[in-house]
């Protein structure tokens, strides 16, 4: 996806014969797979061999959102079963590239990942999975900036429906008309939503710091 970094170039120099990626999705139960043929053990965790490709992979030093796409290859029914069964949408996604000795590309017990680097880190937004592969689309976390939220419209009444659970009003009075006045007599002021204060500041200059002289 991008050039290989210094570190893992420098050990490919000295005695590194392979590279391969390591991929953490962290899920209810964290999923480690790696593209190299036959499963690696680094830091303490075992990276389960899976066929993975890599593509739509986004960059730019602009304020667009850097995305990649992970596909995984051979999905057997349980890690199926595993991913629709949970809310994978916003989980964390790591992607590594690693540098292997010639023990890993022969096939001995004792083979070394000699050098790791984190090439791609983001939260999955999209996940499209059949018997065959599971596609991940991946985006950076700045992803979130375009979020929507919900909007507020400041007024001096109170917007929340009547008895609704943002209102909380619970008592046997079966009307309100929304202002500051019949809150206090329903004696739910707490939660009243509104601006009450507003018709007061209407048509006033407001002065922010020291007042004129």
């Amino acid at each position: 996806m991008r050039s290989v970094p210094i570190e893992l170039h420098s050990e490919l120099i000295r005695e590194a014969n392979a590279l391969c990626h390591l991929v953490d999705l962290y899920f209810e139960s964290t999923v480690r797979l790696t593209d190299f043929d036959v499963d690696l053990y680094w830091n303490g965790n075992t990276y389960q061999a899976k066929g993975l490709s890599f593509g739509g992979a986004e960059f730019s030093i602009t304020p667009q959102i850097d995305k990649v796409t992970l596909e995984v290859d051979n999905v057997s029914l349980d890690f199926t079963a595993f991913v629709l069964n949970q809310e994978v949408r916003g989980k964390k996604c790591e992607i590594r590239l690693a540098a292997l000795d010639q023990a890993a590309v022969d096939r001995v017990p004792k083979a070394r990942i000699l050098a790791v680097s984190l090439i791609f880190s983001g939260l999955i937004d999209s996940c499209t999975i059949d018997q065959q592969r599971a596609r991940f689309e991946i985006f950076s976390p700045f992803v979130l900036w375009k979020r929507r939220v919900p909007r507020r419209i400041h007024q001096a009444s109170c917007p929340w429906s009547f008895k609704s659970s943002q209102c909380g009003y619970t008592g046997a009075e079966d009307w309100c008309d929304k202002t500051y006045e019949r809150c206090q007599q329903l004696n739910n002021t707490a939660n009243f939503g509104g601006f009450r204060f507003l018709p007061s500041l209407q048509n006033k200059q407001i002065w922010w710091g020291r007042a004129p002289r």
